[in-house]
């Protein structure tokens, strides 16, 4: 693993915290807190954020369990959980067994928020060299183009950055996506089914 690179990631995910100021969720418009942020961030929501309701709507998983996963995929990469630890001392949650817990709690009790329309679905590539790409950046464009794609589509994605092989299965996992085989640096994910 790369320390400098993760160090630069995890300085660049602060920095966004750090001027994050009032923001509103992307899908309901409701208050959007640091730990939705790292959480949209993690997931690809980048360029609008989400609430933790309207992320599992988006992404059509209940939320219960989109959570807990959630939760264990933000632990496990460096830059998440240190954004995940600094919302933690921002917020005042002083101690907990681990980062984001009393958000995850708060969130896991919380009602439906409002499901954000989705925009029509272009015509996307087939295949997509990600190249070095990697954390945000990397899920971030992987969402755009697996939801240009129809589902059932199979987008083969090269992807040469070191968070790769641990990245893409968990966010498929996150979104409901089917990674279909990987054989670094190369996956093959199918758009989830409509419902």
């Amino acid at each position: 693993m790369n320390t400098t690179e993760d160090d630069g990631k995890t300085d660049a995910l602060i920095r966004d915290l750090e001027g994050l100021g009032e923001a509103k969720c992307g899908g309901c418009g409701g208050d959007l807190g640091p730990h939705a942020f790292v959480a949209s961030v993690a997931l690809g929501f980048k360029d609008r954020p989400r609430c933790a309701g309207c992320l599992a709507d988006a992404l059509g998983r209940e939320r219960r369990a989109f959570l807990e996963h959630l939760g264990h995929y933000i632990r496990s990469r460096v830059c998440f959980r240190a954004g995940w630890e600094w919302s933690d001392r921002h917020l005042g949650h002083g101690k907990e067994p681990e980062p984001g817990a009393r958000w995850l709690r708060e969130q896991s009790g919380a009602g439906a928020s409002r499901p954000e329309p989705e925009p029509a679905a272009g015509g996307g590539a087939r295949a997509w060299d990600a190249g070095d790409m990697g954390c945000g950046d990397l899920v971030l464009e992987l969402r755009r183009r697996v939801k240009a794609l129809a589902p059932g589509e199979v987008l083969e994605v090269r992807a040469l950055d070191h968070g790769a092989p641990e990245d893409l299965p968990a966010w498929c996992g996150l979104t409901g996506n089917r990674l279909l085989r990987a054989e670094p640096p190369r996956y093959w994910i199918e758009r989830k089914k409509d419902e």
